[in-house]
């Protein structure tokens, strides 16, 4: 998944505990990869042990697979899966598709035997099992969306949190002609998006608060891409082009921004956006501002040092 230390909270409506501190796949202060991993981000991928699972029967295989680890740890009920992967079909052979999908699941899992299965199931219920055992991306991705200030992730458990989201919500895995999967597969992967895009907000926030351009810059480029007809968004790429002194390409964005809106809606931009380009095009450029923030961080710096320093 990704590189850096992962912070959880408590889930809540959710069997077992919850999201626990993680480095890459591996249970905190247990050196143990997780049993599995699934990333939904990006495209489809399953790792047993740290292992890629490839021998998946078919595309609902993964299917099921996935809409279980979106509904990770909570009891499913197989009628409502059974509807939702064969729509249309007599109850009792949807039923038994989903008894075969789920046991060929299982041996591609390697859950065969085993002692603690991560797929369980009960005559009316599936469930995939909780957290350290198995590790979801999007539920990764949510638990950072939830937390709010005095809890408030450090700037590098936000960027592990960022990198997560790799690409939409599962890629190209689809189910052929099944209408009800593809309206879920949206829901699902525009609700994840809008995650992303908070969670992108907020880094771009935390650089903007520490004075760091370059990579505020990057993370402000990778909001408007995931979130291309926010006018704000475009705006704070605007103003960090023009702290990092580039008005022009601030201004190149906008004329872009402009045609597109155009084109594409037959609107213009917002009065705070062109608002902005005329006072960048004045001369504004938001270095003073930069730098203020930038000694603001650097004496907030010193000053935890100074304090562990006293501590010790």
């Amino acid at each position: 998944m990704c590189e850096r230390a992962w912070e959880g909270a408590n889930g809540t409506g959710r069997r077992g505990a919850g999201m626990r501190t993680m480095r890459t796949s591996r249970s905190a202060g247990s050196g143990m990869t997780a049993q599995l991993q699934v990333r939904l981000l990006g495209g489809f991928q399953a790792l047993v042990k740290g292992d890629l699972v490839t021998d998946f029967e078919s595309e609902t295989a993964r299917a099921l697979l996935a809409y279980l680890a979106v509904h990770q740890a909570r009891l499913v009920s197989r009628d409502v899966v059974a509807e939702l992967l064969w729509p249309g079909r007599p109850a009792g052979a949807a039923r038994k598709n989903l008894r075969h999908t789920l046991s060929t699941l299982r041996r591609s899992l390697g859950e065969a035997g085993a002692q603690r299965p991560v797929l369980e199931a009960d005559r009316r219920h599936l469930s995939l099992g909780p957290p350290p055992e198995v590790i979801v991306d999007v539920q990764v991705l949510e638990q950072f969306a939830h937390t709010s200030p005095p809890h408030t992730p450090r700037l590098a458990a936000l960027e592990a949190a960022v990198e997560l989201y790799r690409g939409p919500f599962l890629g190209e895995l689809g189910i052929r002609s099944n209408p009800d999967w593809d309206d879920w597969l949206a829901r699902t992967g525009e609700r994840y998006r809008l995650v992303a895009v908070s969670l992108v907000d907020r880094l771009v926030s935390a650089y903007q608060g520490t004075g760091q351009v370059e990579p505020g810059l990057a993370a402000a480029h990778r909001l408007v891409e995931l979130d291309p007809w926010n006018e704000r968004a475009h705006r704070r790429l605007m103003g960090l082009l023009a702290s990092a002194g580039a008005p022009a390409a601030a201004l190149s964005h906008f004329a872009r921004l402009c045609e597109r809106l155009e084109r594409e809606l037959e609107t213009a931009p917002a009065p705070e956006t062109v608002e902005l380009a005329a006072r960048i095009r004045a001369g504004w450029s938001g270095v003073d501002e930069l730098r203020l923030r930038q000694r603001r961080h650097h004496r907030a710096l010193l000053g935890e040092q100074h304090g562990v320093l006293e501590v010790s």
